[in-house]
């Protein structure tokens, strides 16, 4: 044995008497000092010098006791079963060492649960809603223990609370984890003021604006003041006659409560439009000019009685039958005219019954065919129907005259002053100029202009015969004697530069020729 070998063995026995000389419990430390297999965990190494703390010597199963005896808050966990190893039941069975190893040096972590393997349906307070989506340190301030983050709502939506804490801190009463506007309070269980209709759409700020709710009162007229266009002269009971679906909806009934039925028109009008001042006070009178004083164009002519002619679904509808109360009845266009039209004043008033009373300023023939319009005038119309017989007048329509329009003779409509003669409208196309006088029809027929009837051989002293039948009248009559009495009846007149023999045998070309063919020669016997 060499000599640092005999003095590290003379070391070893002197450390191992010194260790037999300390007392039982001091050498059970000293060797579980020497068996510890590594640093504690930093909330543990105030205990490294105490083993006996966490362990009893050669006893595991006595560990879990002291792990609780420490940790006093979990173990009141446990027994009461709230909190999170209590309410957790797979903790009830297990020791505090399978779950939280220690001697993982300072560094170390003893709980081996993170913020995503936790699960905090088994604390006092499991997630919901929309905490599920809240992250941890919204709730849980670094570096303090899980545990102290408190319950209560107001811990962290202290802020959001409008009623500056008035309704206490039990906000789950009435809001839900879903949504903190979403709420849950039930009006009609809590209070004495069910939400029905109308109501129930409208937020709570709407009554209690200051987000005061006690002591608010139930009285229509707390909220709806401004809608009473009462004034408040009819009192507080709204709910006698509106209801909680809309203020609008009035359930009074006029026939029964009132007693004045509403009707037509009437069932549409607001209340306030009659009772200007109040619905009870003072009685309103139910004639019909107490409204529609203002309406009456007879300006009371014709009394109060209203009803007589007009009904309650338009006032400007009347039932008065004109052909069964009157001797005048209505027909055609005047169906459609307004009682003023022709009633100027009350309608009581006799009136004319002849045309010119009201259409005398539509009289076109200015008076010249007196009043009595119905003889061609009808009252489908000032122009339309018009039934005059021109035939029965003393200047019959026949051929193109029964086409003509009235203007084209009458142009000043004046019509009994128009003249009759040809010559009146015609005397423009008269070619003879008047030389044959005004007596058209001698020649000329209503057919047409050109449709004449002239006989030269009965009506002049040169009957047309041979060749002078097919001749045109400008062949013997020239342009400004055509058809003049005048016109020469000599041969020589027309045939002169027919004449061969110059003149030289006379003018009696007849002698000779005849009115076959001029070339023609009849000798003489």
């Amino acid at each position: 044995m060499t000599g640092i070998a005999k003095n590290f063995s003379w070391i070893a026995l002197a450390i191992f008497a010194s260790f037999l000389c300390q007392p039982v419990a001091a050498q059970t430390q000293i060797f579980e000092k020497m068996l510890m297999p590594g640093q504690l965990v930093q909330g543990h190494a105030e205990f490294e010098q105490d083993c006996d703390t966490c362990h009893t010597s050669f006893s595991k199963d006595s560990q879990t006791g002291l792990c609780r005896d420490c940790h006093e808050l979990v173990s009141q966990d446990m027994d009461a079963s709230e909190g999170f190893h209590g309410k957790d039941t797979r903790v009830g069975g297990m020791e505090c060492v399978d779950c939280h190893t220690d001697h993982l040096g300072r560094n170390g972590t003893i709980s081996p649960v993170t913020n995503s393997s936790f699960r905090h349906e088994f604390t006092d307070f499991p997630l919901e809603g929309s905490h599920l989506a809240a992250a941890c340190d919204e709730c849980h301030e670094q570096g303090k223990p899980r545990r102290e983050a408190e319950g209560v709502c107001v811990a962290c939506h202290l802020e959001q609370d409008s009623h500056e804490g008035r309704l206490g801190e039990d906000c789950v009463q009435c809001h839900s984890p879903q949504s903190w506007g979403e709420s849950l309070f039930d009006h009609a269980e809590a209070t004495k003021f069910p939400l029905e209709g109308g109501h129930a759409q409208v937020g709570c700020v709407a009554c209690h604006g200051a987000a005061v709710h006690e002591d608010t009162s139930s009285e229509c007229v707390s909220c709806h003041l401004q809608d009473d266009a009462h004034s408040g002269v009819n009192g507080n009971k709204c709910q006698d006659c509106h209801v909680a679906e809309d203020w609008g909806t009035v359930t009074f009934d006029h026939t029964t409560d009132g007693k004045w039925e509403l009707l037509g028109k009437h069932m549409e009008a607001a209340c306030n439009l009659c009772h200007t001042i109040s619905l009870t006070e003072p009685k309103l009178e139910t004639g019909c000019v107490t409204c529609h004083g203002s309406d009456d164009s007879h300006q009371g002519k014709n009394g109060i009685e209203c009803q007589d002619c007009h009904n309650n679904d338009s006032w400007k509808e009347s039932r008065f039958d004109h052909t069964v109360d009157t001797e005048f009845p209505l027909h055609g266009t005047h169906e459609k005219l307004s009682c003023e039209a022709c009633h100027g004043g009350a309608m009581d008033e006799e009136l004319e019954k002849a045309c010119s009373s009201c259409h005398l300023n539509s009289d076109v023939h200015q008076g010249n065919l007196e009043t009595a319009c119905e003889n061609c005038h009808s009252d489908l119309g000032w122009l339309a129907g018009i039934r005059f017989d021109h035939d029965m007048s003393s200047f019959p329509l026949i051929g193109s005259h029964a086409v003509a329009p009235c203007e084209t003779c009458h142009e000043d409509k004046r019509f009994r002053e128009t003249d009759s003669a040809c010559v009146d409208c015609h005397r423009n196309a008269d070619e003879h100029h008047g030389s044959l006088g005004e007596q058209c029809s001698t020649c000329h027929n209503p057919n047409g202009w050109a449709f004449w009837t002239f006989d030269h051989n009965t009506q002049t002293e040169f009957a047309l015969e041979g060749t002078h039948e097919t001749v045109t009248c400008e062949t013997c009559h020239s342009s400004e004697k055509i058809g003049t009495r005048d016109a020469p009846r000599n041969c020589g007149s027309c045939h002169r530069k027919d004449d061969v023999h110059r003149g030289r045998f006379g003018r009696n070309c007849t002698q000779c020729h005849d009115s076959t063919s001029f070339s023609d020669v009849r000798r003489l016997q």
